[in-house]
């Protein structure tokens, strides 16, 4: 499998509900220069998703030759409401339209939960393996204005 490219030249708009600048809160680090997303496993699970949110967990996987592939996790319908399926390395700064997954990753500083995709919870027990992040949870509305 080769290493997923997109091309830097499209323009760029706002995705996922106007929530992007709510989540971070502090970022204390990022991936250097960003990753290019292997999403090819997530349209398999959710072909009709357009858009990756910010605050979605991304995962890693480590291939032959050393190979780092980054892909953002798969989100699982149980008995118990939605998860992610494996484990984060971080989460996304902004959210990434499917079809340019050129993204930002945070893997240390602080999460507004209760801005993420599914609310904090799923994405806490997805981060629970990323030491240098941390979650709070917002009071009040975080809908935008």
């Amino acid at each position: 499998m080769g290493k997923p490219t997109v091309d830097l030249g499209l323009e760029v708009k706002e995705y996922g509900g106007g929530r992007d600048s709510l989540v971070v809160i502090k970022d204390n680090g990022d991936i250097p220069g960003g990753v290019t997303l292997d999403v090819s496993e997530y349209i398999a699970h959710h072909p009709d998703e357009e858009y990756l949110r910010a605050g979605h967990p991304i995962g890693l996987r480590i291939g032959g030759a050393g190979l780092r592939s980054y892909h953002p996790l798969a989100i699982a319908n149980t008995g118990a409401g939605q998860v992610y399926s494996g484990d984060a390395v971080g989460v996304l700064k902004r959210s990434v339209r499917i079809d340019r997954p050129v993204a930002a990753v945070l893997v240390q500083g602080v999460v507004n939960a209760s801005a993420c995709p599914l609310g904090g919870p799923a994405e806490e027990t997805a981060c629970r393996e990323a030491k240098g992040l941390s979650f709070v949870h917002s009071r009040g509305s975080i809908e935008p204005q």
